[in-house]
């Protein structure tokens, strides 16, 4: 478990400061929630900041040309910074935060709550 630990802190670090890994040493993975909504069924990857205990999340999702498109048009429409990446047939993206509230992105008006409904966590 602790390889697979260090990618997923690896690819935040790609995802949220551009690849600077110095900041893995304090973060660790609190949690891997499979989320059983929609036709991406994503991986949910809680990650904690050991200094503060301020969690964040990422999605792990199958990437597909309409999915990576539609985060392209947002990205070019939306005032707010967006960001993913791409590998083969996977798509990362961040976690979005509206208003003080976590809001998944793709499901907005059904899953606005922390332990979202289709979501088995495991820790």
């Amino acid at each position: 478990m602790r390889p697979l630990n260090e990618d997923l802190k690896r690819i935040y670090a790609l995802l949220k400061v551009d690849g600077d890994f110095s900041v893995m040493a304090h973060l660790y993975i609190d949690r891997i929630d499979f989320c059983s909504f929609g036709n991406s069924q994503p991986f949910r990857i809680r990650i904690v900041n050991a200094f503060n205990d301020n969690p964040d999340y990422f999605y792990v999702k199958k990437a597909d040309a309409s999915r990576v498109y539609g985060l392209e048009l947002e990205h070019l429409l939306s005032p707010n910074r967006l960001s993913f990446l791409t590998s083969g047939g996977m798509l990362v993206e961040e976690h979005i935060r509206e208003s003080g509230r976590c809001v998944h992105r793709t499901l907005a008006a059904s899953w606005r709550s922390e332990s979202g409904p289709g979501c088995q966590g495991t820790r």
